[in-house]
């Protein structure tokens, strides 16, 4: 990208500084919560289409995906929790825009998901925050970095790459429902939509470049007992005192899944909990052993990991540890998460055009299970890279400073206007 190119992208994109933080405000005052109505999503979306037409590109039709609930990759959100047992997908709509520029060429996409957490107002510093608002040089609310700030920089820098010639190769905006409960939103898309080549997932890295995401599975412990008298019982006879058991074989676990994902390309550093138990139940009389005791929890796993190798990692563990008195079940609220794609065209043109704003790249692996899975189990080659920090994700007082924002629209810009199908920047491996 030559320097009279740059400028006028930055120039571009500062004097539409103000539209980006009145578009991520006007998302967040949606309140497009997976949680509850559809209404918030279904508004968010009218924006974001809105948005997508005014900055030139054309909305697509994507018709419903048939019998999404039996697709392999499907995620069993019923089995989530008894307020998602009425779960029905595909009720939240997709919004879809595209450039065509040939259909010889491939297809970049920028996809971000529109459904937010709820939010407890209570909790924040002032309640007002949590609606969206523009304050000390940050946008505050619920979804502001999880990530609907970076849909209004899609929008914005869509918009100015079309006054400064536009793409090089096909280009398409994804706002996407459901991510939040697992990715049913990016699913239903993907089973009906053709699949673009490469795609970006602006999830909050603070900027990094991302090739590679943790899996997620939700499991759970059915743990036996026997009833008897209280003052006849023992340890073995309780089956919360077995699941206390289990629960510290489990546990004991985390170390193993902390290992297998440090030796994870992009992973090293990891430092976070990878395992959590957060749901116990059994028991109906103080005085009495409970027959039964459920006990539920998630593991992160590390990118090469399937399914299997998480179950059989936790009955190991039980096993190891002297506890054969639960056998762990995923359920299909789990799935695993995905490595680098082999197609390194489209982070290396992303670190070009960071390094063209000034910043030098940074390269690691996403800590948390994204979307980005959906697109490589497809066949897209893929990278997260987002404004904002993944500790703001879901946390009170969630914000994203705007010149963040405001940077990432500027390399957006840039890659629109530079990513082609052979992309002549050297190949940069972290």
């Amino acid at each position: 990208m030559t320097r009279h190119i740059d400028r006028d992208v930055d120039r571009l994109i500062e004097r539409d500084r103000n539209l980006m933080v009145e578009l991520t405000t006007e998302l967040i005052g949606c309140r497009p919560t997976y949680a509850g109505p559809t209404t918030g999503i279904r508004k968010a979306q009218s924006i974001m289409a809105s948005a997508l037409r005014d900055a030139g590109m054309r909305l697509v039709d994507v018709p419903a995906a048939p019998n999404l609930r039996h697709h392999p990759l499907y995620v069993g959100v019923e089995e989530w929790a008894d307020d998602f047992a009425h779960y029905e997908p595909g009720v939240h709509p997709l919004v879809v825009a595209r450039v065509d520029v040939d259909p010889a060429l491939p297809t970049l996409a920028l996809s971000g998901h529109i459904d937010v957490e709820p939010v407890d107002e209570q909790e924040w510093t002032d309640p007002a925050l949590a609606g969206g608002c523009l304050r000390d040089g940050a946008v505050f609310g619920r979804g502001a970095s999880d990530m609907l700030g970076s849909l209004a920089a899609y929008a914005v820098a869509v918009r100015a790459a079309a006054r400064l010639g536009g793409p090089l190769v096909n280009l398409e905006v994804h706002s996407v429902p459901d991510e939040e409960l697992g990715g049913n939103g990016t699913l239903a898309l993907l089973a009906a939509h053709p699949t673009p080549d490469h795609v970006l997932v602006g999830e909050p890295t603070s900027m990094r470049i991302c090739e590679a995401t943790l899996g997620f599975h939700h499991f759970v412990l059915n743990v036996e007992g026997r009833r008897t008298h209280m003052a006849e019982s023992s340890d073995a006879d309780s089956a919360i005192e077995r699941a206390a058991a289990a629960i510290t074989a489990v546990a004991a676990t985390r170390q193993d899944l902390a290992n297998r994902i440090r030796n994870s390309p992009g992973f090293a550093a990891y430092s976070s909990n990878p395992l959590a138990i957060g749901k116990v139940q059994g028991g109906s009389d103080a005085a009495v052993p409970p027959l039964a005791c459920r006990v539920e929890g998630v593991a992160f796993s590390a990118p090469e990991m399937s399914i299997g190798d998480v179950r059989e990692l936790l009955a190991t563990g039980l096993r190891e540890r002297g506890t054969e008195l639960a056998d762990p079940r995923l359920t299909r609220m789990s799935f695993p998460g995905n490595p680098p794609s082999a197609d390194r065209r489209l982070p290396t043109s992303l670190a070009a055009c960071l390094r063209s704003t000034g910043e030098q790249p940074e390269w690691t692996g996403f800590p948390s299970p994204c979307d980005l899975r959906l697109y490589h189990a497809f066949g897209a080659a893929g990278v997260v890279c987002g404004p904002g920090d993944l500790a703001q994700a879901h946390a009170p007082d969630e914000h994203v400073e705007v010149d963040a924002l405001v940077a990432f629209a500027k390399v957006i810009t840039r890659l629109i206007l530079n990513f082609t199908v052979d992309n002549s920047v050297e190949d940069v491996t972290p």
